[in-house]
């Protein structure tokens, strides 16, 4: 760099050095003008100190930055070595949220309310939204607004997913305050990420009175206990009350049989008073019966007291 003390240059070789500029689009030929150089020499009074107070009379590019011909050549050197900062672009997003929960029992009659949230940053404003179920469009509408599906029954996997078309986005001020269209958010398309509802089949467990054995998916869905898909390592616990003589657990077939059923007080494991039996159970509303694993204990005579037996798949 060149020191303020050693400055020498002329408006002769200040324009040269524009021209330079100007033709290979580098601005290292002006690099030995620091700003303090500028302003010293802005303020000389005739020469160098005129020239830079005057219009650049044409267009200049330097790294890629166009000065307009009536920029003055301090303003234009200022800017070379007092860069603008751009602004940042954000583009918008989408979401899309549904009622919850999202696994359910397979069979299930399904009632859902779909949620977008658009947020629109630096983008336009939404001009159309789409709503699609299982890759088909089932909602085109001007607003992005909730929507409640038609109610149906849960028997498959079943995705939702959103779009929103926008459009063109406002060129936002760079630092100095001056428009800076490079990056603007072009009109386009935003899609959100899917909503899953998933059907699962349940694991059935409980107690009662009866003397009988399970025979039908009905006594089995009757039990007082349930929870969505079972898996194994999964454990379930039944409180026999005084009285009772029945104690079952039930679970999907497709899953390994019962690893042990600990009674509590003794502590020990008594799979082996258990029969254990299969049986088609059916999903909600009398969906398609798959088999189930099926344990039961019948008792001679009624519990005694509170007793409390935990299965492990």
């Amino acid at each position: 760099m060149a020191q303020t003390a050693n400055l020498r240059h002329t408006a002769a070789e200040i324009d040269d050095k524009l021209d330079q500029a100007h033709e290979h689009d580098n601005r290292d030929v002006l690099d030995e003008l620091t700003p303090a150089d500028l302003e010293r020499l802005r303020n000389s009074e005739g020469g160098v100190g005129d020239a830079l107070n005057l219009p650049l009379g044409q267009d200049l590019t330097v790294d890629g930055v166009l000065f307009s011909a009536d920029t003055s050549v301090w303003d234009a050197l200022n800017r070379i070595h007092n860069p603008v900062i751009p602004p940042t672009y954000l583009s918008p997003t989408l979401t899309l949220a549904g009622t919850t929960p999202l696994a359910r029992e397979i069979g299930e009659l399904v009632t859902v309310t779909l949620t977008p949230n658009f947020t629109q940053r630096n983008g336009g404003a939404a001009t159309q939204y789409r709503l699609s179920r299982n890759g088909t469009n089932i909602l085109t509408q001007a607003t992005v607004s909730a929507h409640t599906d038609t109610e149906f029954q849960l028997t498959e996997n079943t995705t939702y997913q959103a779009q929103v078309d926008f459009s063109q986005g406002a060129i936002l001020n760079d630092s100095a305050g001056n428009p800076h269209p490079h990056g603007r958010i072009e009109a386009g398309t935003i899609t959100s990420g899917n909503v899953q509802y998933l059907p699962r089949r349940v694991a059935f467990f409980g107690h009662g009175t009866t003397t009988v054995a399970p025979e039908i998916s009905d006594d089995i869905r009757s039990l007082q206990s349930s929870f969505l898909h079972p898996q194994n390592n999964t454990t379930m616990v039944v409180d026999v009350p005084e009285g009772s003589h029945f104690v079952c657990f039930a679970y999907p077939a497709n899953l390994r049989p019962i690893t042990s059923i600990i009674q509590a007080g003794l502590n020990m494991d008594v799979k082996d008073g258990f029969t254990e039996t299969v049986i088609e159970v059916d999903g909600a509303n009398g969906f398609d019966a798959i088999d189930y694993r099926v344990y039961y204990t019948i008792t001679e005579f009624p519990f005694g007291a509170l007793t409390r037996y935990t299965a492990t798949i």
